[in-house]
């Protein structure tokens, strides 16, 4: 009788441990957007990101980490921390080079991710990323990803395979990260027409995603969250300004209000917190934020 209780207990404390939040989505599709300032989706022709403001939540107030570059940032937003705790402090970091060590890391250098942590508490869910940026993928935990795909400098073609592979998988999280945005704003700088033009290419993939999802009947139990890495000026970014650490966050789906524009403070690094959340899972005890409420 003792032995019932005490595996009573502890099968209780396993679904504690793994349903702490009520589940508001089946799957998450993050398109992550490399250069996109919060500005842009004001001053570009966006209706698909508009789209989710209306129909979700939303701030154009968020904020990056410092350094204000990439792999800080998409590393802070899949690991729920900032680079001093990560490790991860410039786009020269490698899991074997690196200035400082994460606090947390598994045996292959990694800090824990979104990836991984989904991997822990669900071992044959899918998770994929698709890139054009070759350098995302170095980001993740090897082996805790279902699929990867990458392709340099070719977002359509990206979006094109990540929409396939949304449609016939449906997996849990499908993170779509292009870089084109980026490349605009150091080709001809940040504000000028050509960004904007690659804002509206960014906006049109989008929406060739959100079409993909109706298709597939998969769009009232998937949370679609647009974000970005770093804003820009001239033809840089990196520095400590507005405009280079200012994001937009939104995410729209199952379980959000419409059209709520958040007040609060929200950090990229809350992103992965968040994620976890909707999903009803716990997030790592080595991230620190908090999830965006």
């Amino acid at each position: 009788m003792l032995l019932i209780r005490n595996l009573s207990a502890l099968y209780a404390g396993v679904l504690l441990a793994t349903a702490v939040f009520a589940q508001q989505a089946k799957r998450v599709v993050v398109f992550g957007v490399d250069g996109l300032s919060a500005k842009a989706v004001e001053q570009a022709p966006t209706p698909a990101m508009h789209q989710l403001i209306k129909t979700g939540i939303w701030t154009l107030h968020a904020r990056s980490v410092l350094p204000t570059v990439s792999s800080p940032n998409w590393a802070a937003m899949i690991m729920g921390a900032a680079p001093d705790i990560t490790g991860i402090t410039s786009n020269d970091w490698q899991p074997d080079k690196k200035q400082i060590a994460a606090i947390c890391q598994d045996s292959s250098g990694h800090p824990p991710t979104i990836f991984g942590q989904i991997r822990k508490f669900w071992p044959d869910a899918q998770t994929a990323l698709f890139t054009d940026w070759p350098d995302f993928v170095r980001l993740v935990e090897p082996n805790v990803l279902s699929k990867v795909f990458v392709k340099a400098d070719d977002a359509r073609a990206v979006v094109a395979q990540a929409t396939e592979y949304l449609s016939r998988e449906g997996p849990t999280l499908l993170f779509i990260h292009v870089d084109h945005v980026d490349h605009a704003g150091h080709t001809a700088g940040w504000y000028g027409p050509e960004y904007f033009h690659a804002v509206d290419s960014a906006d049109d993939l989008l929406a060739q995603v959100l079409q993909a999802l109706e298709k597939s009947g998969l769009r009232e139990e998937t949370i679609v969250l647009l974000t970005a890495d770093h804003g820009g000026h001239g033809k840089k970014h990196g520095a400590m300004i507005q405009q280079d650490i200012e994001i937009p966050w939104i995410a729209s789906g199952p379980g959000l209000p419409q059209n709520r524009e958040i007040h609060q403070p929200v950090s990229t690094t809350e992103t992965a917190p968040t994620i976890v959340q909707w999903l009803g899972l716990t997030p790592d005890d080595c991230w620190l934020a908090h999830a965006v409420s």
